[in-house]
């Protein structure tokens, strides 16, 4: 009798915990973020606290009914970290459209990053449309001159498969899905499946 109280009364403490989490995800985030210059819509949907590295707090245009999953309990296979969506200069930016779906995934930009409208960005995923240091040898550590970038496009209702990188320049096709685990160099094709390193086609939908 006294350890099914228990059980009851740690069932009671933990449901009670979880409201006070989405409490704080759905509304304290959101103030957060807002209070920092970072326009959320009232539609976002956080799981766990994402990571915004923003030189400018305009970079960063979010559509309608957006999920952004940084929880591992909230995905089927986890994620390795929060989602990293980072804009290293003013110019920088990055939009995601209505109804797209992120987990766990790093999106860094210096030009452009654009993705499209019901999208699905699985877990891990790294998505940059730039080199991050400077292909000449000298002091590549710490220079950030002469980076080479080039813009990202997302079209809509892509699938990119968890572990996938998608390296500067690339442009994916509308309704194509990319296997997990790829390196994608090289623009994909609408209505198709790629995968492997390198991303190579491997089938029209």
């Amino acid at each position: 009798m006294i350890s099914t109280f228990f059980y009851l009364l740690i069932e009671l403490c933990l449901k009670v915990m979880r409201r006070q989490r989405r409490y704080y995800e759905e509304n304290y985030l959101r103030y957060k973020f807002n209070k920092l210059g970072i326009e959320t819509p009232k539609s976002l949907v956080f799981y766990g606290e994402p990571i915004f590295r923003l030189n400018n707090p305009k970079s960063i245009k979010f559509g309608e009914n957006i999920v952004l999953c940084s929880d591992p309990f909230k995905n089927d296979i986890g994620v390795n970290h929060p989602v990293i969506l980072t804009c290293t200069t003013n110019e920088a930016r990055i939009e995601i459209g209505d109804n797209t779906g992120i987990s766990g995934a790093s999106i860094a930009a210096i030009k452009k990053v654009t993705i499209g409208r019901n999208c699905l960005i699985g877990a891990n995923v790294i998505i940059t449309d730039n080199d991050f240091h400077p292909i000449r040898p000298m002091n590549r550590r710490y220079s950030k001159e002469n980076v080479g970038s080039k813009e990202v496009t997302i079209k809509d209702n892509v699938f990119i498969g968890a572990n996938s990188i998608i390296l500067k320049g690339v442009t994916v096709g509308e309704n194509s899905v990319i296997a997990a685990g790829s390196i994608v160099t090289k623009d994909i094709d609408e209505n198709s499946i790629y995968g492997g390193n390198p991303c190579r086609k491997i089938k029209e939908i």
